[in-house]
C-alpha cells in the first residue's frame, strides 16, 4: 500500500487500481463463458453417442395409488446408477449421449420388482446408425437369457418379497416327511411279519397231509390180491 500526502495524486492512483481490478473481472468473465461453451459443444459433439428411450409397464391403479409419489421418484439406472433418467407418468424414460458399449438396465424400485436388460450400444458406421440390442437378464445369474424387442419395455414381475412365505399345512409334508417314513416302513414290516404263517407249522401240515394221502392209498399186494 502507498501512502501519499497529495490528495489529486492519491485519487489517480486510485482509479488505476480499480480500472486494472475491472479488466481482471472483465477478462475472467469472458475466460468462462469460452470455456463453458466449448464444453457444451463437447457435450454436444459426443462421438456415438445414442439416445435410449423405453418405458415400464406400470403396476395397476389400486397398487399404485398408496405408493405413487415413492414409485415415481425411483430413476432407471444404467449401470447401477452411473447413468439415470427420470420416470414420467406415462412410465416413458430417456437417456440422451449415452456413448457406446455394454449397460445393465434396471428399476431399482422398494416396492415393486422390475426386470433387468442387458443393453448393447453399437458404435456408428459412417453415417449409419446400428440398432440397440436388449437382452434379458437371468435374476439370481445376471446372464443373458433372450433378446427383447427395442425401444425398451420393462415388465413388472410383481411387488419385492423381503420375507419368506410360510406355506399353509399340508397332510402330505408330514407323510414326506423321512423320519415318518422309517417309522411307518418299519411298523409295516412288523404287521407282515406277523401275518406271514410259521414255515415250521407249514412243513408239519404238509407233512401230515402226505402221510393222510399214503395211508389213504391201498398196498401194492392189496390190490393183486383184490385183482
Amino acid at each position: 500500500f502507498f501512502f501519499f500526502n497529495d490528495t489529486a495524486t492519491t485519487e489517480i492512483y486510485t482509479e488505476q487500481i480499480v480500472g486494472s481490478v475491472r479488466c481482471v473481472q472483465e477478462t475472467a468473465i469472458i475466460l468462462l463463458n469460452i470455456l463453458n461453451i466449448s464444453l457444451i459443444k463437447a457435450s454436444d459433439s459426443c462421438l456415438g453417442c445414442r439416445k435410449v428411450v423405453g418405458q415400464i409397464i406400470l403396476p395397476s391403479y389400486q397398487q399404485l395409488n398408496q405408493y405413487r409419489t415413492q414409485f415415481y421418484k425411483t430413476h432407471v439406472q444404467l449401470n447401477y446408477g452411473q447413468y439415470q433418467a427420470k420416470l414420467s407418468q406415462d412410465g416413458t424414460f430417456q437417456f440422451d449421449n449415452i456413448p457406446p458399449g455394454e449397460y445393465i438396465l434396471d428399476f431399482p424400485n422398494a416396492k415393486f420388482q422390475y426386470e433387468s436388460l442387458n443393453i448393447e450400444i453399437p458404435a456408428k458406421q459412417g453415417s449409419r446408425e446400428i440398432e440397440i440390442r436388449v437382452f434379458l437378464l437371468n435374476p439370481q445369474t445376471r446372464e443373458r437369457m433372450s433378446k427383447v424387442p427395442y425401444p425398451i419395455k420393462l415388465q413388472l414381475l410383481g411387488e419385492q418379497q423381503y420375507f419368506e412365505i410360510e406355506e399353509p399345512f399340508n397332510i402330505w409334508s408330514i407323510v414326506k416327511n423321512p423320519i415318518f417314513m422309517a417309522v411307518g416302513s418299519s411298523l409295516l414290516m412288523m404287521w407282515l411279519a406277523q401275518k406271514m404263517p410259521n414255515m415250521e407249522e407249514l412243513q408239519e401240515e404238509q407233512q401230515q397231509q402226505t402221510q393222510q394221502t399214503a395211508s389213504s392209498q391201498p398196498s401194492i399186494s392189496q390190490a393183486r390180491k383184490n385183482q
